[in-house]
């Protein structure tokens, strides 16, 4: 994660999680894991708080505001590991075919894909 970033409600920043060390990553590897196996996620952890910040300055209405939420270092770092181990168990499940919503694919390739596979077809005389 970057240095310099707003630290949550806990104000734990995540420039004092590395100060830690490796006794620090050890003991947080500790409680994501014991996080992850109970499925319980401490209530403090998920507090968050919520800054607005104007988009144009002087502006007096809500829709010319932008919200932000500041969340737990710990709970950012969590959420990684979970979207990791989540990726990991669904890439498997994906078909080939499937080019939309998927990371490094897109519906750009497939259209490429099938009009190079259409002009082929024209030019061998053959069905698609």
């Amino acid at each position: 994660m970057k240095n310099g970033k707003a630290a949550g409600p806990d104000q734990i920043s995540i420039e004092l999680l590395q100060a830690f060390g490796n006794w620090g990553i050890d003991q947080l590897t500790k409680l994501l894991n014991r996080i992850y196996d109970t499925g319980n996620i401490p209530k403090d952890m998920l507090k968050s708080t919520f800054i607005t910040l104007q988009k144009k300055p002087g502006a007096i209405e809500c829709e010319n505001d932008r919200t932000i939420s500041l969340m737990s270092h710990t709970l950012k770092l969590l959420l990684k590991i979970l979207l990791t181990r989540i990726r990991s168990k669904i890439k498997p499940e994906i078909s080939a075919t499937q080019f939309g919503f998927v990371a490094n694919k897109g519906t750009t390739n497939a259209i490429f894909t099938m009009m190079m596979l259409m002009e082929r077809c024209i030019e061998t005389q053959k069905d698609l």
